[in-house]
Order: structure tokens, then C-alpha cells, then sequence
């Protein structure tokens, strides 16, 4: 398989989300490969095929954009998952790894899933990952896709989903790397609850998990709930899957001990993966400018030795 080459620097995405104004491919157009339409973005001189808004479920968050470049050889799917703290976000936030993917011949598509405001709890939100990667798989033969391996890569809040489901589920097309940056693994560590607001941190558990914990007193007298360790990928360490992270020193919202819990479970499964770490970066990793070009790059090593 041949070197990649680094085409663009790739940075995290910010937090924001950027409107889709194109119209919504509905599932029974994009199941019928006869009746889905190339993008009025591909043209002679952009060949990109790009749709922004399909419809992968019932839900209005179940939507997913794709991108990929004409070829007629089997195209490899890359998966990605925005972040947001399970509460916002959005599919576009990831579309700045898009034109570096397709360039190398992948499968680009990028997810919405439901949120913790509309009552999803983690369960929900891995399984809109699943539907979503039927949804492409029932769809292989306008895709030519490649339906024998995937990569999937996630950003915080969608890292930490995309090892969930990577290490815990079986997909409808087998998955070779999970990519997580800056990912939440396990919220059975002591420190979690000392990042940012407790008030906040406690809300998210609570609402991915069904479970009303009151304070980290009360964990301490009566433990942590099933529910939380079932919502941790450290809990799946022995079923996880070859995987690359990315993970900062000064990180504000998840403690520095948190992905070693995860590296040191890996270790004792002989789970390989190459974990980065970013010393003088916050959260979105923009402190080490340096390191930000090693990422990217092993980002395309990663992708094309497990994607070969």
C-alpha cells in the first residue's frame, strides 16, 4: 500500500457546527442506488461528489454527509463522529478531514446522532452509529464500497462513542481502527469528577447513563453504578480493537490519568495502539503545533497500513 502523503494540516475541529443548506436524500432514494443523484457540487472541474444531508433513520438527528471522489476501485469507508459533549454538535464540524480523505481513495461520511436533550442516553447514540453503518453497508454498490474493513475516528464526545461502539459491537462491515481524540474512557476514574464544573459532569453521566448520581461523595459510599462502567470503553479493553489516540497534558475537561487507565487495559490484552501525547494542549489540542503535524501524519499511516 503505498505513503500517504500530508496534504493539509488537520486540526480539531472547534465546537461550533456550520448550517446544511442542501436538500435531504431520503432513505428510500439513497437505498435504490438507480435513483441517487450525483451532488450539483461535482462538476468537470470539482469531481467531488458530496451530499450534506441523508437521512440514515427516523430521527431528525439521524442524518449523515458523504464525500467521496469517482474511481472504480472498492473505496475503503471512513467513519467520523463530531464531538459537543453529547449535547451539540454537528456532522460539519468533521469536514475539514474531508478532502484529505477522499484524496487517498476513502469513503468520507460523517454522522449526526441523537443527544442527551432529546433524552438519548450512550445506548442510543451507539446504536445511531450501527444504523448508520448498515445504512452504508445496504448502499455498498453506489458507494463501490469496500464492504471487508472501515476506520472509524471520533473527536471527545464522538471518541469516546466511536471506541464504545468499536470495541463493544459487531458491524456490519468489519472495523480495522478506532481513532479517538482527546476521547472520555472511563468515568469510573476517581479524577473525572474534579474537571470543570461537578454540577455539569455529573449531568452528562447521569443522563448517558439512566443513573442519578447526586455527588462524588456518594459514589464514594456506594460505589459506581454498572451503568457507568458499561459506558466506559476501558470496560470493553479485551474486546477493543487496534486504535490510535490523541490526548492532551492540560486537558480541562478530562483528567490526565483518564486514557492511561484505558492505555495500561491495552496493554494487558496486547491490544496495539499508538497514544500521542500533547503536553502544553487543552482540549482541542492547539498548544503543540508540532505535535498537531505528527498526529496528522500518523493519522494517514494509521489509516493506510490498516486499510491496505
Amino acid at each position: 500500500m503505498k505513503r500517504f502523503l500530508l496534504l493539509t494540516l488537520l486540526i480539531l475541529p472547534a465546537c461550533g457546527s456550520v448550517d446544511a443548506s442542501s436538500s435531504v436524500s431520503s432513505f428510500s432514494s439513497i437505498a435504490s442506488s438507480s435513483t441517487l443523484s450525483s451532488s450539483p457540487q461535482s462538476s468537470s472541474e470539482n469531481p467531488l461528489i458530496f451530499d450534506d444531508n441523508v437521512v440514515y433513520g427516523t430521527d431528525v438527528r439521524q442524518v449523515l454527509e458523504y464525500a467521496y471522489l469517482p474511481s472504480e476501485n472498492l473505496r475503503p469507508l471512513v467513519l467520523l463522529v463530531h464531538g459537543g459533549s453529547w449535547i451539540g454538535g454537528d456532522k460539519s464540524m468533521m469536514r475539514l478531514y474531508r478532502d484529505v480523505l477522499v484524496s487517498q481513495g476513502y469513503l468520507y461520511v460523517s454522522m449526526n446522532y441523537r443527544l442527551l436533550l432529546s433524552g438519548a442516553t450512550y445506548e442510543d447514540m451507539v446504536d445511531d452509529i450501527g444504523l448508520a453503518i448498515q445504512f452504508i453497508r445496504l448502499n455498498a454498490d453506489f458507494f463501490t464500497l469496500d464492504t471487508m474493513q472501515m476506520a472509524i475516528m471520533g473527536v471527545s464526545a464522538g471518541a469516546h462513542l466511536s471506541l464504545l461502539y468499536s470495541y463493544g459491537q459487531s458491524s456490519p462491515i468489519p472495523i480495522d481502527l478506532a481513532i479517538g481524540l482527546v476521547p472520555p474512557v472511563d468515568f469510573t476514574d476517581p479524577a473525572f469528577l474534579t474537571m470543570g464544573d461537578q454540577d455539569l459532569q455529573l449531568f452528562q453521566i447521569n443522563s448517558l447513563t439512566g443513573t442519578n448520581v447526586a455527588s462524588a461523595e456518594e459514589l464514594e459510599v456506594n460505589g459506581y453504578p454498572q451503568a457507568w462502567m458499561d459506558a466506559s470503553p476501558i470496560s470493553y479493553a479485551q474486546t477493543a480493537i487496534p486504535s490510535l489516540f490523541a490526548y492532551a497534558g492540560q486537558d480541562e475537561l478530562i483528567p490526565t490519568s483518564n486514557l492511561p487507565r484505558l492505555l495500561e487495559q491495552l496493554d494487558s490484552s496486547s491490544i496495539p495502539y499508538e497514544a500521542l501525547y500533547f503536553p502544553n494542549s487543552g482540549h482541542s489540542l492547539n498548544g503543540d503545533p508540532d505535535m498537531l503535524v505528527t498526529l496528522n501524519q500518523q493519522i494517514l499511516q494509521s489509516l493506510s497500513l490498516s486499510l491496505a
